[in-house]
């Protein structure tokens, strides 16, 4: 992709749009300043428009999610990997499908 916005720049411009209360995201899929379009380039910027829609959706705060007895429960030095909770809110995170996040040794 040699266009001036590819990769997560899209994503930045988008976030700050979004967070500004835009509401439309335009040009999925357009590279070479709307030019030409990509297939791969569509792909990705769904999976940017998602991630973009997960910041804007904002952080659930209440009883379950601020956890406040898992905390005392586990005290200083204990940990959360074990807990039921920490499970179930794990899966409420961006969960791309193509950003492959593992070092490069790793998904080379």
């Amino acid at each position: 992709m040699a266009d001036a916005q590819s990769g997560h720049e899209k994503t930045l411009t988008g976030l700050m749009a979004a967070l500004a209360g835009a509401n439309l995201i335009y040009g999925a899929g357009m590279i070479e300043s709307g030019v030409t379009f990509d297939c791969g380039q569509l792909v990705m910027d769904n999976e940017f428009a998602r991630m973009i829609k997960h910041v804007v959706n904002g952080i659930p705060v209440d009883d379950e999610t601020l956890a406040v007895e898992d905390i005392a429960g586990v005290g200083p030095v204990g940990d959360f990997l074990s807990l039921g909770a920490t499970l179930t809110h794990m899966r409420e995170l961006s969960q791309p499908e193509f950003l492959d996040r593992r070092v490069r040794e790793d998904w080379e």
